[in-house]
């Protein structure tokens, strides 16, 4: 029986190409270059090979270049894995000339590639950049953003300051990562907006996930508010309320003199939360200012039946 030589087709070489690009990208660029001539008209090929060149962290910009001249024009994916590499490698110059290849080439930026750059541009403090970026994305009628753009726009507004309400109120509840919060609660922090800081918490959907935003506000609203407001920051938290959230109330608490910490004690049982050396302190603290030694006695005894180290000179009276 005569052995037949099989030519391999393009499909072959593409599954080739593909393969070797994600287990061994150098092999993959030799191989590609043993092969030059029967592959330099496949997209598939040169997509597997600008993959395999990022990943050895070679500028991808010159094997873009050279798929171009071989009459081979990059399309979303191609461009995609690009970007990727250059931002990756913090090479903007890199990623400013694959936007304006696609934009010759008129290749739509997606959202894959926009999200990609707007990091990369952060990450390198390029807000102009950035913002240029985001202006252009949003004209776009398809415009959707997905939650993950939605996450690195926020970084970028905590980076130049901006509207952090109108923001989110732009965005149907819940399109917003909750952990994004953080951010956006500093930004208003640091310009003492305490309306804008209770406005964003209305938006949050799962408090337990961004406690610490609710902590920033806590503390704004304690610096520029009343105890209404740092009460009213509290409640909002639910099931976010954790040891520290509890410990700064009470510490507030303590401060404005407000009195009746008891009944504080016996929510914080009735959620389970730990009543620690710090809690018994602030708590005993706050009966103390508002002259109610009864309930300062009978919180010592209670930290001290719990085998708690507390100094108090007026308890122990």
């Amino acid at each position: 029986m005569s052995r037949r030589r099989v030519i391999p087709n393009v499909k072959t070489y593409s599954s080739v190409a593909h393969a070797l690009g994600k287990a061994d990208p150098e092999r993959a660029i030799r191989w590609f270059q043993a092969h030059y001539r029967q592959t330099s008209r496949n997209l598939y090929v040169w997509a597997a090979v600008v993959g395999a060149v990022g990943r050895t962290n070679r500028c991808v910009l010159s094997t873009v270049e050279r798929m171009r001249k071989h009459g081979v024009t990059p399309d979303q994916g191609v461009y995609g894995t690009a970007l990727a590499a250059a931002c990756r490698q913090q090479n903007i110059g890199g990623a400013q000339s694959l936007l304006e290849s696609m934009r010759k080439d008129r290749v739509f930026v997606n959202e894959r590639h926009a999200t990609t750059l707007l990091a990369a541009y952060i990450k390198t403090d390029n807000t102009r950049l950035a913002t240029e970026l985001v202006a252009e994305v949003e004209r776009e009628k398809s415009f959707n953003p997905s939650r993950e753009f939605l996450s690195v726009q926020a970084r970028l507004l905590c980076k130049t300051g901006s509207d952090a309400v109108q923001f989110v109120t732009r965005f149907a509840p819940g399109r917003i990562p909750d952990p994004t919060f953080v951010g956006l609660a500093l930004v208003c922090d640091a310009d003492n907006d305490l309306a804008s800081a209770m406005q964003l918490l209305t938006h949050v959907s799962q408090p337990q996930l961004c406690a610490v935003a609710f902590m920033h506000c806590m503390k704004l609203a304690a610096r520029v508010g009343t105890f209404s407001d740092v009460t009213h920051v509290f409640e909002q938290m639910g099931a976010g309320r954790d040891l520290a959230a509890w410990t700064a109330y009470l510490a507030q608490h303590a401060k404005q003199r407000v009195g009746n910490v008891l009944r504080l004690i016996d929510r914080m049982e009735a959620e389970g939360i730990p009543r620690t050396t710090s809690v018994y302190r602030k708590a005993i603290e706050s009966a103390e200012e508002c002259m109610e030694f009864s309930d300062a006695r009978l919180l010592l005894a209670l930290a001290r039946s719990e085998n708690l180290r507390i100094v108090s000179t007026i308890a122990a009276l």
